[in-house]
């Protein structure tokens, strides 16, 4: 009963760091495509302090949100194995299937 509860939870967890992901890619994409002409554009400089201050939040963040991402790869990551391995066996048999396509009638027997 707990490793479900404890799936449950992490799989929670995951949810709603995937949400978060992708609302910092939504808001910076939004940042970035802002309506601004190129007469309006300032060019701003970070002082040695504001790079110092803003790598620390960088680091910070990072640190907390590392463990979340390790689990979430731990968890899926026998899912990807399998989709990879599918994926590429499907192929060969594809390319299998395209060789023997092109041998003719006559030499297959």
């Amino acid at each position: 009963m707990t490793t479900i509860c404890n799936s449950l939870a992490s799989s929670n967890q995951v949810q709603s760091l995937n949400a978060l992901i992708r609302l910092s890619f939504v808001l910076a994409f939004a940042f970035l495509t802002s309506c601004t002409s190129q007469e309006e554009r300032v060019n701003i400089r970070l002082t040695m302090k504001e790079r110092s201050a803003l790598d620390a939040r960088v680091i910070n963040h990072m640190d907390s949100l590392r463990p979340a991402l390790e689990a979430s790869c731990t968890a899926t990551r026998e899912d990807r194995i399998v989709a990879a391995t599918d994926s590429i066996v499907q192929r060969r048999m594809e390319e299998e299937a395209r060789m023997r396509a092109r041998i003719p009638e006559s030499l297959r027997q």
